[in-house]
């Protein structure tokens, strides 16, 4: 009965999340296209490439605490992402063996491994899309300097 719940519930995600994703792919298509002034591979066509392609750290950490191994698909990592997806199944067949068998030792063994599913995967996650931001910064040649913002640094240079 859980199961047919929690199947459910992922199917109402999933669709969920197509439907969402259908509007505002269909909202982005009804505006207009705006035309760059810029020549190809120059400094702005660059920064917009970066813009477009780079992942978010927050929504990498989100997705892997929803599902461990989410996020870190979401950043092109899948063996890894599919080492925590299979650690919580583990988990689940754990507390399932732990439940049926009458034996709560192996609940501790499926919280310690869920638990570390949900700890590792997000921290793994987040560090693999500022990675993958650092590396595409690295390709295409982009600064990341004021880019338009006022910013104020202090810097100290001392000499003995």
């Amino acid at each position: 009965m859980i199961l047919c719940k929690f199947a459910a519930i992922f199917l109402i995600f999933i669709l969920g999340n197509f439907f969402f994703c259908g509007q505002l792919h269909a909202q982005d298509s009804s505006k207009p296209v705006k035309e760059s002034k810029s020549t190809f591979m120059d400094d702005e066509h660059r920064e917009e490439i970066y813009d477009e392609r780079k992942k978010s750290e927050i929504a990498a950490v989100v997705y892997s605490l929803v599902l461990p191994g989410l996020g870190n698909f979401y950043t092109d990592q899948y063996f890894v992402g599919a080492l925590f997806m299979s650690a919580l199944v583990f988990a689940g067949f754990f507390a399932a063996y732990g439940f049926s068998s009458d034996q709560p030792e192996y609940y501790v063994g499926a919280g310690l491994l869920a638990g570390g599913a949900y700890i590792a995967s997000p921290i793994t996650a987040f560090f693999s899309a500022r990675s993958h931001n650092e590396n595409l910064r690295r390709a295409l040649k982009v600064s990341l300097g004021v880019r338009g913002r006022g910013v104020v640094g202090f810097s100290f240079k001392t000499s003995f």
